[in-house]
C-alpha cells in the first residue's frame, strides 16, 4: 500500500503531462514532465528530450535533447536508446558525431529489446553491405511484423520490384498495410502505378486487401534474461 501511495503522484503527473502533450499544450506538458525528469523518471526524461529536439514548448536545442536522452538511456529506456541510435546514424542536430559503428551498437541494443523503429534503422545500418544483408533483412522482418509502416512499405516494394516475382499479391498486401498504419501518399501512388491498366494486378490487389484485413501486428516482448544496457558500451 505504501508503495502504491508513493507511486501515485508520479503516475498522476505522467498522466497530466501526456494529456497536455497530446493536446499540443507543450508548455504545460514541459512543466509537468520536468520535475519528474529531474527526479530521475526515465520516461519523463525521454519526453523532455523530445520537446527540446522538436522545439515543442521550448526553443529547439539538440544538445539539451541529447543530454536528456542519455540520462534516460542510461536507465535502459528503450525509446531513448533508439533515438540516440537514430541521431548517431544521421548526425542530425550536430549534438552527436555521426558514427555508423556506434549507431549499429545503439540500434542493436534497442532492437533486441523489441523497438520496431530501431529495428528499421538497424536494417538501414546493415543493408549496404553484402556481408550483413542477411542480418539486415531479419531486422526488416521483425520491424514489419510489428506493423511499422516504413518497413511494411519497403518489404512491399522489394517484392513488387523483384523481376522473378510474377505474383504481386503479397507485395501489394504489405503496401496496403503500410497505407493502413502510416497513410503515406507515396505508398498510395506506388500502388496505383503497380496496378494501372493491368486487370490481373487489380485482381491481385483485391486479394491483397482481403489478406491485409486479416493481418495483425505482433508486438515483441523483450526476452527474459537480457543483461542491463550500458550506454558507455555504445556511446562513451
Amino acid at each position: 500500500m505504501a508503495l502504491a501511495l508513493s507511486a501515485s503522484p508520479v503516475l498522476a503527473g505522467m498522466k497530466e503531462a501526456k494529456a497536455a502533450y497530446e493536446a499540443k499544450d507543450y508548455k504545460t506538458a514541459f512543466k509537468e514532465y520536468l520535475p519528474l525528469a529531474e527526479a530521475g523518471n526515465a520516461d519523463a526524461q525521454f519526453w523532455i528530450g523530445e520537446m527540446y529536439r522538436f522545439g515543442e514548448g521550448r526553443k529547439e536545442n539538440y544538445k539539451k535533447a541529447v543530454s536528456w536522452y542519455r540520462k534516460s538511456a542510461t536507465q535502459g529506456f528503450v525509446y531513448s536508446i533508439a533515438t540516440l541510435g537514430y541521431l548517431t546514424k544521421t548526425g542530425k542536430g550536430g549534438a552527436i558525431l555521426q558514427s555508423k559503428d556506434k549507431a549499429v551498437c545503439l540500434n542493436r541494443a534497442a532492437s533486441i529489446r523489441g523497438n520496431r523503429v530501431a529495428q528499421w534503422n538497424l536494417y538501414h545500418n546493415l543493408s549496404d553491405s553484402f556481408l550483413t544483408i542477411s542480418e539486415a533483412n531479419k531486422w526488416l522482418r521483425r520491424s514489419l511484423n510489428q506493423g511499422y509502416p516504413p518497413a511494411l512499405a519497403r518489404q512491399g516494394a522489394l517484392l513488387i520490384l523483384d523481376p522473378l516475382n510474377f505474383d504481386k499479391t503479397k507485395g501489394l498486401m504489405y503496401l496496403v498495410l503500410a497505407q493502413k498504419y502510416g497513410n503515406d501518399p507515396e505508398v498510395d501512388e506506388f500502388i496505383e502505378e503497380t496496378v494501372a491498366d493491368d486487370s490481373a494486378r487489380k485482381k491481385q490487389l483485391e486479394k491483397a486487401k482481403a489478406m491485409a484485413a486479416k493481418w495483425k501486428p505482433v508486438k515483441e516482448v523483450p526476452p527474459a534474461g537480457l543483461p542491463p544496457f550500458v550506454l558507455k558500451d555504445c556511446l562513451p
